[in-house]
């Protein structure tokens, strides 16, 4: 499953993976993002179970294994 919501996460920016997300109904949430209102601006992580998703102005960046 990891690998089919990184590659869902290389095609789309930070906003429409979230919402592909939900719609998905996958469990989500934001580890650190520089401006809540709009996940596209600046640095925001967000995770799912122990992957972390990285993005950069909108762009993934780096994906990782969260250490819990």
């Amino acid at each position: 499953m990891n690998f089919q919501i990184t590659s869902l996460a290389e095609t789309m920016n930070a906003t429409e993976f979230t919402t592909e997300l939900d719609n998905q109904n996958i469990d989500w949430w934001i580890e650190e993002c520089e401006n809540i209102m709009n996940y596209n601006e600046g640095d925001c992580i967000i995770t799912i179970g122990d992957m972390s998703y990285q993005f950069l102005n909108g762009e993934l960046t780096d994906v990782y294994e969260h250490e819990f």
